[in-house]
Formats: structure tokens, C-alpha cells, sequence
């Protein structure tokens, strides 16, 4: 997982399955050749939501954070190498159009786009927060890290248990630490309440999740005195995802960045969280 994103490309992928995996939440696989062999843990790609060449209703695309590879699941999985997954919430039109594909037809991918996760080859412990649709590009990491024997916990927070997508789909030797809201499973609170107990033996800590979480986890960072590096991928909305139209700008203490071309993924330290709207979440 080195730094820089490769070449983005332009395909017309085919649905492989689309099913509904917790409540409001589903998993699209999609066979995607040019698109997955280049895509690393943390990029995205840009789906458009509409049904031919002349309808553009919705406009923009979608941005979506890549769940899993088929190039990194076991023989027998039923799924091609070239074969990519988008873990995604139906929020509005665009996802509730996705939600209605079928096996078999199109979908129209830009990507892989922006900049991932970088995991050295030295780490050994590493510690995953996510919160809700953030936990999707912790399975691809899981299954890229599982053969070289690193510690991996991955802190899981969602809503209730009916919101928890498949904890049984990660490899084994990962520790899978859940909270809800409600408390329905695991901890009863946010899952940056179990950040504190687990970070300090961490030499890397990576997360994916809301904006409230990023501020709290800051705040846990600073006041713990973390040292470990804390790498924040971000969900944004996005116009084009190319880094043309300004759409995305986030406020660092380098100046205001772009998501889509300098992240999403930025270490946590540099980013300021003085102001909500630059953050709304992907849908």
C-alpha cells in the first residue's frame, strides 16, 4: 500500500450481486477489470447513478469507498480477481437507484481515485476505528494484512446490532471490538469510548467514520498523548472526484485540501475542526 494514486480509469463494470447485509445497508459487488487491478485500500471510485448515455438525473456521481477485492478472497469464493465492492447506506436518489441494480447490468465506474491508507511494512499493531459506513475499507485492509501476521483491531460502532454489517466476513485473527448506541451489541456509547483502552498500544491507528467521531478522537489522541501516527480517511461529498470543481476542501493546518486529490485519507493531527460543513458524509 505505497503513497500516490495510480491512473484513474473510465469502465463500464457488471453487477455481480447487490444485497440488502443490515438494516438500510447493503453490498454491491462488481466486475470491474482496469479499475481493480489498480485500486488500493482507502481510494474510492465515482459511480453514476443514472440509467443511460442522455439521462443525467442525477447529475453527479457518487462516491464510494472500496469494501473488498476479489483478488484477495480464497479460491472458491465464487467471486473473478477482477471483482470490487462498494459497502453503501441508501441515503437519497443516487444510492436508492444503485440499490435497484441487478446481476448483470451495467454500472459506469470512475476510479481508483485519491490517496488510501498507507500501512508501513514495519507496523505490527495496528488499531482500526470506525464508525458506521466507515468500517467498509477495513475488510480489504483485514484481508491485505491477515497473511502478514499483523495485530489488527478494528473498533466497530454503529447505531444498534440490526446496523452491523458481517463480522463474521473478516479474517480470522482480527479482534473485532463492537459498540451501538443503543447497546444492543458490545458497548453501550460511542466507539471512540473504547479508543483510550486500545490506542496506546497501537504503533498506527486508522479511521474511517463521521466527523464527530474525528474530533473526539483528536481530542483522545491530544489529551492521552498518543504518539502513534493517526491517519483519518474521510467521507465527503464530492462534485466530480477529479479534483477540478473545489467541491471537497477540507481545512488543514497546511492551508484548505482538496479530499478527493490530496486525501481522503490525511493524517489526523493536521485537520481543524473549528467548522462542520466541510464534512456531510457519502450517500
Amino acid at each position: 500500500m505505497t503513497e500516490g494514486a495510480p491512473p484513474k480509469r473510465n469502465v463500464i463494470g457488471s453487477v455481480l450481486s447487490n444485497k440488502q447485509v443490515a438494516e438500510n445497508l447493503r453490498l454491491m459487488w462488481v466486475d470491474a477489470p482496469g479499475v481493480s487491478d489498480q485500486a488500493r485500500v482507502g481510494q474510492f471510485a465515482m459511480l453514476r447513478c443514472a440509467p443511460g448515455p442522455g439521462d443525467w438525473d442525477p447529475l453527479l456521481r457518487r462516491p464510494m469507498t472500496f469494501c473488498r477485492f476479489g483478488r484477495d478472497l480464497k479460491r472458491g469464493s465464487g467471486l473473478p480477481p477482477t471483482a470490487v465492492s462498494f459497502l453503501y447506506n441508501v441515503v437519497g436518489r443516487g444510492t436508492a437507484w444503485l440499490a435497484r441494480r441487478a446481476p448483470g447490468e451495467p454500472l459506469d465506474i470512475v476510479g481508483p481515485l485519491g490517496n488510501g491508507f498507507r500501512v508501513p511494512d514495519d507496523a505490527k499493531r495496528l488499531l482500526c476505528v470506525a464508525g458506521g459506513i466507515g468500517v467498509a475499507p477495513f475488510f480489504s485492509l483485514a484481508d491485505e494484512l491477515a497473511p502478514r501476521g499483523v495485530e489488527t483491531v478494528i473498533l466497530y460502532g454503529a447505531a444498534s446490532a440490526r446496523h452491523i454489517y458481517a463480522p463474521e466476513e473478516l479474517p480470522r485473527g482480527v479482534t473485532l471490538v463492537l459498540a451501538t448506541d443503543d447497546g444492543s451489541r458490545g458497548h453501550k456509547g460511542f466507539v471512540t469510548d473504547l479508543a483510550p483502552e486500545h490506542a496506546a498500544r497501537a504503533d498506527l491507528i486508522l479511521a474511517c467514520g463521521p466527523i464527530g467521531m474525528f474530533r473526539t478522537l483528536a481530542r483522545v489522541v491530544a489529551e492521552r498523548r498518543i504518539a502513534a501516527p493517526v491517519q483519518a480517511l474521510l467521507e465527503s461529498h464530492m462534485g466530480c472526484g477529479l479534483g477540478v470543481c473545489w467541491g471537497c476542501p477540507v481545512e488543514t493546518t497546511g492551508g484548505y485540501k482538496r479530499v478527493c486529490t490530496t486525501g481522503p485519507c490525511f493524517d489526523l493531527r493536521e485537520l481543524v475542526f473549528d467548522h462542520d460543513p466541510w464534512m456531510a458524509g457519502r450517500g
